[in-house]
């Protein structure tokens, strides 16, 4: 019972963490009373010190500082602290609002017939990641067996861990094996141990490389800008996602569209990004983007016909 109580408390917790954060990204300076009044529609009721509190452990415990602007008169996240958010939000987002679900309204119920979960479970593997960090933060080697998807095959790795990147919500870590850059899905990954192996490599150059794709896949094209024109319908996917770092959203006023600007080397995820939009989007720049995806695209045409 004692262990049940515990579980139930870190969750209420949990939740108006997650709960705050999420309001403080969508609203400019709400209140102290806004962001209490948030809560009780969650069936969350704290006090003023219990809000205090938890603003204060988001900062020691999940390092997102939350401010109060004087002039504002309410609560916002300085800009420094954007990625530590949007990575809490994404960490605790699945389990919270699953927990949510299943206490609103003021009971618990199963959410199962109302919500269709992925087959892909998605987990974190919380003991590797540390085994990783730790590897790169030494600079030592690790190997393992990894698990290949199209070859169905075990193979032996021995890799310099560089840093994680995650893609469509999937941990991945960035390695140099040889002379290759390869990246490897945790979640593949098996008997993994720490050499007494050395390693150094410029981590922030390679970081950089990764910076200028979309996805895990580097290529040799110059780093150029791509124009992307969108209808008016996607603005507000774009805002909440954007396609990548660099991307810069116009709308043009003679025609109503938005034009997307990026700034990348063109590589395989970009294309499939493009073909994603079918025709809501138009290829503006580069030339030789534009021609690639409509061989691409009757090549499709020749195959179904």
């Amino acid at each position: 019972m004692f262990k049940q109580h515990n579980l139930i408390g870190t969750m209420k917790k949990l939740r108006y963490y997650f709960l705050i954060l999420n309001f403080l990204q969508k609203n400019q300076y709400p209140s102290r009373e806004q962001l209490l009044a948030h809560l009780q529609k969650y069936d969350i009721e704290i006090s003023e010190r219990t809000l205090y509190r938890a603003l204060s452990e988001l900062s020691t415990d999940f390092g997102v500082d939350v401010k109060l602007d004087n002039r504002q008169k309410g609560y916002y996240i300085p800009t420094k602290y954007q990625l530590e958010t949007e990575i809490v939000l994404n960490c605790l987002k699945n389990a919270v609002t699953a927990d949510i679900l299943a206490t609103t309204p003021k009971k618990r119920t199963s959410i199962t017939p109302y919500v269709e979960f992925s087959d892909r479970a998605g987990t974190v593997p919380i003991e590797l990641i540390q085994l990783l960090f730790r590897a790169m933060l030494r600079n030592y080697k690790v190997k393992f067996t990894y698990h290949t998807l199209y070859e169905n095959k075990e193979e032996e790795h021995l890799v310099s861990p560089l840093f994680f990147k995650q893609h469509h919500g999937t941990w991945f870590v960035v390695t140099k094996e040889d002379k290759e850059l390869k990246c490897f899905d945790l979640e593949r990954m098996t008997d993994i141990s720490m050499t007494k192996d050395r390693f150094r490599d410029n981590v922030e150059k390679i970081r950089l490389q990764y910076s200028e794709v979309i996805g895990l896949h580097l290529v040799e094209e110059e780093l150029q800008k791509i124009v992307l024109s969108f209808d008016r319908n996607h603005k507000h996917y774009l805002e909440s996602l954007p396609l990548h770092h660099s991307q810069e959203v116009i709308e043009e006023q003679q025609n109503g569209r938005l034009r997307v600007n990026l700034m990348v080397r063109p590589n395989d995820d970009l294309k499939q990004i493009i073909l994603k939009f079918g025709k809501a989007v138009k290829i503006e720049e580069p030339v030789a983007l534009k021609e690639e995806i409509i061989r691409e695209l009757r090549q499709a045409i020749d195959v179904h016909a």
